[in-house]
């Protein structure tokens, strides 16, 4: 895992009897403890003394001095009874305060059978790490694993977890005479000891199991890919993050259809709410008298009940209508976390649904709750589980797959509409002018591009000047700016007013998926009728939009 500096790192660990042992003999000999009290742990761990190697400082107080400050907090897991774990926790503090005078150190009781059993060990962490996790949000958070204290089957559940469900680096106590240092496990476990291995190449394999919906073989997107079918299974919130275009709604679907969910995949665009609006759209209306104008009926955490509610541009919510959803997202005590409770407006009952919930947005939420337009809460809340999916820029290798993949579909619409349209294909060179592109609208971009080139080409192959003209019409692509324009030939002010018309039309068609109504709102008519006439002023379509 690659180390963020930027953010805070939490190292997880089990405490051997090696520093019980050790702990107790430096507190003895500094009179800390009196010989009654340190022989009483020294009695418990006689059977297994330290060699030379650890005596004088066990193993956790090496790495402290190996890496001071670069652990935050100290999550240490026993086994053990308090009395033989107290004097640790009391040394290990103590020096670590002269090291690190902000860090702190847990202590964590976690009761088992046999620390030899690799599925008693791996049953009762797992929980234990989703807490953390839920805790510490992936967002603001690195985690570190410390393998070298412990059993075989305590460190192999670090190693498994560092490498599946909860991403983090791993520390291991060198040779003789080095300290603990950082190691990089040599092996993907999903790749390197996939069953698929052994008879050829281990990619193919693994994506054999990976959603075919997104498109692409690169790492990073496989490995949030791999993200997305795992956490799948599990019933906490989901933070999508990316830029715009990235295909934040894909990876939504895939998720929902990931988790066999019973209930539908229900879109919601957090960007189309005004405050008074938000509680009816979500909560639903249970009495026409409610408010002047209300229409009884289901809100979208009724809607989707069993299913997944798909929350996109979450970070444009007002705070007043992130107060209204951090209520919802609280489970009911020992509920699970799908529970949700809510009060429709007008209602006297409150309705209890089961939703699992998904969030995406393009913007920087953690910047945001430090300038106070986002709740810190509502943040933890939403981002249990986490993926970050990578920009068209970072996915090096993707870019034939995906270019294939808009050509037929941009042909496979064009002959749905025209039965006498023929099948076009790019020019070698119009994929290279493609390919060095920037590509700052990601996915959407290019699709939008790609399908333009092919109305622009008057032949069956598309020229690399046709995907010149198609990217010189496009918003992102270094056009001259409105308000920096010439006045002269060809200007005029009424084909600058519909350029920036169309734009934002297709802006908000784009983002609610060609809903008429949400796209009124965002763009400040009073309603879907109002907004009409302008549309077919302009030759825009909102079926188009729809998919």
């Amino acid at each position: 895992m690659a180390k963020n500096s930027a953010r805070p790192t939490i190292l997880f660990s089990w405490i051997g009897n090696v520093d019980c042992w050790v702990a107790a003999n430096r507190l003895i000999a500094d009179g800390t403890l009196t010989r009654d009290e340190g022989n009483e742990v020294l009695t418990a761990f006689e059977k297994q003394k330290p060699g030379d190697r650890y005596i004088e400082e066990g193993r956790f107080l090496p790495l402290a001095k190996a890496h001071p400050k670069a652990f935050c907090d100290y999550h240490i897991l026993t086994n053990h009874a308090e009395f033989q774990v107290a004097p640790f926790r009391k040394w290990f503090q103590r020096e670590l305060k002269g090291l690190d005078s902000t860090a702190t150190v847990e202590i964590h009781p976690l009761t088992l059978d046999n620390p030899s059993d690799y599925a008693e060990v791996f049953s009762k962490v797992t929980p234990f790490m989703e807490e953390m996790r839920s805790r510490y949000p992936a967002t603001q958070f690195d985690f570190a694993y410390y393998l070298s204290p412990g059993t075989s089957a305590m460190s192999n559940t670090w190693v498994l977890l560092s490498l599946t469900k909860f991403p983090a680096d791993t520390y291991q106590y060198g040779s003789v005479s080095s300290a603990p240092s950082r190691v990089e496990l040599p092996f993907d476990i999903r790749v390197d000891l996939h069953p698929h291995a052994a008879g050829g190449d281990p990619v193919a394999g693994l994506d054999d199991e990976l959603p075919k919906e997104i498109l692409g073989s690169s790492k990073v997107i496989r490995r949030a890919k791999r993200l997305a079918k795992r956490y799948a299974g599990f019933p906490h919130n989901v933070l999508l993050l990316g830029e715009s275009g990235v295909g934040k709604e894909v990876f939504a679907e895939v998720i929902h259809k990931e988790s066999k969910r019973k209930g539908g995949f229900q879109i919601v665009n957090c960007a189309a709410f005004t405050d008074d609006l938000f509680s009816a759209e979500m909560f639903g209306v249970a009495s026409k008298a409610a408010y002047t104008g209300a229409e009884k009926g289901p809100g979208h955490f009724e809607i989707a009940d069993g299913g997944t509610l798909f929350l996109d541009e979450v970070g444009d919510l007002s705070l007043v209508n992130q107060a209204k959803l951090l209520r919802v997202l609280q489970p009911p005590r020992d509920a699970p976390p799908t529970r949700r409770r809510f009060l429709p407006i007008g209602g006297k009952k409150e309705l209890e649904t089961d939703v699992r919930v998904v969030a995406a947005t393009n913007r920087d939420l953690e910047a945001m709750v430090a300038q106070g337009q986002f709740r810190d809460d509502l943040l933890h809340r939403l981002s249990v589980l986490t993926i970050r999916i990578p920009a068209l820029a970072e996915r090096t290798g993707d870019m034939t797959e995906l270019i294939d993949y808009f050509v037929d579909r941009a042909n496979a619409v064009n002959h749905a509409a025209n039965s006498d349209y023929r099948p076009k294909q790019l020019a070698r060179d119009s994929r290279k002018v493609l390919e060095s592109h920037p590509w700052r609208g990601n996915l959407r971009q290019l699709q939008q591009i790609v399908a333009r080139s092919l109305a622009i080409s008057p032949t069956q192959e598309v020229s690399p000047e046709h995907v010149e003209e198609a990217l010189s019409h496009d918003a992102r692509s270094g056009a001259t700016p409105i308000l920096g324009r010439p006045l002269a030939p060809p200007f005029t002010l009424k084909t600058v007013e519909e350029e920036l018309h169309k734009h934002y039309f297709d802006r908000a068609l784009t983002e609610t998926h060609g809903n008429q109504e949400q796209a009124a709102r965002l763009l400040g008519f009073r309603s879907a009728q109002a907004m009409v006439p302008h549309l077919k002023k302009l030759g825009i379509d909102p079926s188009r939009y729809k998919h």
